[in-house]
């Protein structure tokens, strides 16, 4: 986990220190966005590796959308339709939120 995190913040540290020299136009919503995504996948990863450890870590699963997709096995107990419902909402209401947030920038011209 330290080497995690240690990965975690020489990348960082790189991306901001190229960001000038390389044109890539980081802005600081940009970078707290695309940091707020991987901490999200990042932890969902974590939770659901716990919870992958032992009998009485297994409630943590429910909380990870790793566990919503690969917790069940449907083909032996059928589908899980709460962590499909989950998974199906949240992709939803994201896409909608990028539709709404898309259409308030300019991006034709």
């Amino acid at each position: 986990m330290l080497r995690l995190a240690w990965l975690a913040a020489f990348s960082a540290l790189m991306i901001l220190a190229l960001n000038t020299s390389s044109q890539l136009e980081l802005l600081p919503a940009n970078i707290v966005a695309v940091a707020a995504a991987a901490g999200i996948a990042v932890l969902g990863y974590v939770l659901n590796a716990i919870g992958n450890q032992s009998k009485n870590l297994d409630h943590l699963r429910d909380f990870s959308p790793y566990g919503w997709a690969y917790h069940h096995t449907p083909l032996a107990s059928g589908a899980d339709w709460g962590g499909l419902a989950l998974l199906y909402g949240f992709s939803i209401l994201f896409i909608v939120v990028a539709v709404v947030a898309l259409r308030r920038r300019d991006i034709s011209a």
